[in-house]
């Protein structure tokens, strides 16, 4: 997938996007007929054992299945559950009371995915959601469809979209911006607009103004009442992928996301009052799917 990306990223092909997307799927099928040779032998695949933490129940939000297809599913994550990968420090996730998304796939599908137990695999996952937002987390099911997936995701065939709410006045209502600066993560911690950083772009839409007045939030339009403006409503779409890309650019700019613990402390406290998890949520993914575009929405949770 490295070389697809590479080769997409600088508008060339030369037969390689085309030859790296069959040597994926050559590869995907391959894993996919020794898993299941490997289930017969013993009867059935076996389950992945979860961890104490992970089958203790929750008292959050339960993820949900939005939508299903070949070898892939859209999961709806709630606020507070990890897209865990290999990369991920379970210690620390136990520690801060985190609940594994993995866990949900393998009491869902561990019957009928090995996948879903393979941690050098990322579980299936296609890509990371932070922790505190909400949003559609697109999974595969099988290795074939996991590498072609990959590979659609490197070469920009997946698009992503988000509806965040950010403190001041962005723009104007029906404007549009674009954030390129380039993001550096600093190992576990802040992600940084810095010179030195990996290319990042951001495209921000504005669709409302909001206000807060006392308890509730309320629409208002420039001018009216003489009050400016508090919040900005938006639309966002994402060109790369780094962590926390969206809330790094929008605080950079002065306008954080509201009830971003992380990249807006100095509001935090006061966003609680009224919002009590991170506004930024992915509302939709569409793909290339079997010849047709797929696209898999999901509301805003309550």
């Amino acid at each position: 997938t490295e070389l697809a990306w590479a080769f997409s990223s600088v508008g060339e092909d030369h037969g390689v996007l085309d030859g790296t997307a069959a040597a994926l799927s050559t590869l995907g099928r391959t894993l996919d007929e020794a898993a299941a040779k490997t289930s017969r032998a013993h009867g059935a695949t076996p389950r992945h054992q979860l961890s104490d933490f992970g089958s203790q129940p929750s008292t959050r939000a339960e993820p949900t299945i939005v939508q299903e297809g070949a070898g892939w599913c859209a999961v709806l994550k709630p606020p507070g559950w990890e897209v865990d990968t290999q990369e991920t420090d379970r210690d620390l996730m136990l520690r801060q009371g985190r609940q594994p998304l993995s866990t949900f796939l393998q009491r869902r599908y561990g019957a009928l995915s090995p996948l879903c137990s393979r941690v050098d695999l990322d579980f299936g996952f296609l890509h990371r959601l932070d922790t505190p937002s909400s949003g559609i987390i697109l999974a595969a099911l099988s290795h074939e469809q996991l590498f072609r997936l990959r590979w659609l995701q490197a070469t920009g065939g997946i698009v992503r979209r988000y509806l965040v709410l950010c403190h001041g006045r962005l723009a104007e209502v029906g404007d549009k911006r674009t954030f390129d600066g380039p993001i550096r993560v600093d190992g576990k911690g802040l992600s940084v607009v810095a010179a030195d950083g990996q290319i990042a772009c951001t495209h921000v839409r504005v669709l409302a103004h909001l206000s807060n007045r006392s308890t509730e939030a309320s629409v208002t339009s420039h001018g009216q009442g003489g009050h400016a403006p508090l919040y900005s409503l938006c639309e966002c779409s994402i060109d790369t992928g780094r962590r926390h890309q969206i809330r790094t650019h929008l605080a950079h700019a002065g306008h954080a996301v509201v009830c971003d613990g992380r990249y807006g402390t100095e509001k935090f406290e006061a966003d609680l009052g009224f919002c009590p998890r991170n506004f930024l949520h992915r509302f939709l993914l569409s793909w290339p799917d079997l010849g047709e575009g797929r696209s898999v929405q999901a509301k805003l949770p309550r």
